[in-house]
């Protein structure tokens, strides 16, 4: 072993993943980067999750909760069993590509709090058909701390796209288990600016898998999402504030949502499906402003700019039945008719 290797953690959270966790697990073991460790959590499967992870217990750390926690729960108690210089979360359903632990220490530096990969896009079978996130929209690093102290958010990727200083996650955790009971890297993504730099890499460190069961999916209810997405933001944006706080910095929790694009996205949902707005938050009107005003934090490319401001504006303008297909059209690609999806193919090679 280089002396010189930084140890890498990897914490795969599994819950009822018997089908993936061993493509999982594998990924990771069959890495040629020697310091390593794996641990993988198991938040109280009732499938044969236990028995699959257990099928390996002399090359990794077994954590089996006796109650089930949620993703931060078992985000704590894997980053708590490991000793890594760089953490990387692995959801049990994803998997590393080859050499993605020699790229992750080559790209370590001292003073990064988050790293930035993307991935392949695969199905449930493990067949790539597209990247994620969508190399149109490149990753704040530079201007990433002010975007997020205006709104709360900026470009980044989700859990098994990212590696963590063990420096930054030590300021962080454990987080609030029963707050992140799902969409942990959130609040991770959310409060690295506040403690460090961010790189992000065009190239790909795992394969993000897509299929029924997983929490992103949602089975395509579009305001079963949106609800769970706001009171997500909420969780977030408290968290920020006493984080920035912390940093001697400053937020104000009321205007985030207001210059947010994506939580903006959750707001119009809302709007559309509940089809009776009761305050001025949640009128379409006063969402597509505010939406269009943030347009110009945003980092896409000029055409995308002009597409995405002609959807607000349709969102804006349109009869509340015509305007929900449109806001399903941009949320749920396969909901997009033919001609539709080769307009938006054509676009994202401009």
């Amino acid at each position: 072993m280089d002396s010189h290797q930084p140890k890498i953690s990897i914490v795969i959270t599994c819950y009822n993943y018997e089908k993936y966790i061993k493509t999982s697990i594998e990924s990771v073991l069959n890495q040629d980067y020697a310091n390593k460790e794996l641990i993988v959590v198991d938040d109280v499967s009732s499938d044969s999750s236990r028995e699959i992870i257990s099928r390996y217990d002399d090359r990794l750390t077994a954590v089996f909760h006796k109650e089930n926690k949620g993703q931060g729960g078992a985000f704590n108690s894997g980053f708590a069993a490991s000793s890594g210089e760089l953490v990387i979360f692995l959801d049990a359903d994803d998997y590393l590509l080859p050499g993605a632990l020699d790229m992750a220490a080559a790209n370590m530096s001292s003073d990064c709090s988050i790293y930035m990969y993307h991935m392949d896009l695969v199905d449930a079978e493990g067949v790539a058909y597209d990247v994620f996130p969508k190399y149109e929209a490149p990753f704040d690093t530079t201007f990433a701390k002010s975007k997020l102290l205006r709104s709360g958010w900026y470009q980044s990727t989700v859990t098994s796209g990212l590696v963590f200083s063990r420096s930054f996650l030590d300021q962080v955790m454990p987080m609030n288990g029963e707050a992140f009971r799902e969409g942990s890297d959130g609040y991770l993504v959310t409060l690295a600016p506040l403690y460090g730099e961010l790189a992000g890499f065009d190239s790909k460190l795992s394969a993000y898998r897509q299929h029924g069961g997983n929490h992103s999916g949602f089975n395509q209810r579009l305001l079963k999402r949106a609800e769970w997405c706001l009171e997500h933001d909420q969780q977030r944006y408290i968290a920020l504030s006493i984080h920035a706080e912390r940093t001697g910095n400053s937020v104000s929790i009321e205007q985030l949502g207001n210059n947010d694009l994506l939580h903006l996205e959750q707001r119009m949902c809302k709007s559309l499906f509940l089809n009776e707005p009761t305050t001025k938050f949640e009128n379409r009107r006063f969402i597509a402003d505010n939406a269009i005003k943030a347009l110009k934090y945003s980092n896409f490319s000029v055409i995308n700019i002009f597409f995405i401001k002609f959807w607000w504006l349709l969102l804006k303008t349109l009869p509340n039945k015509y305007a929900k297909v449109i806001f399903a059209w941009r949320m749920l690609p396969s909901s997009r008719p033919l001609w539709l999806k080769k307009v938006a193919r054509i676009i994202r090679r401009v």
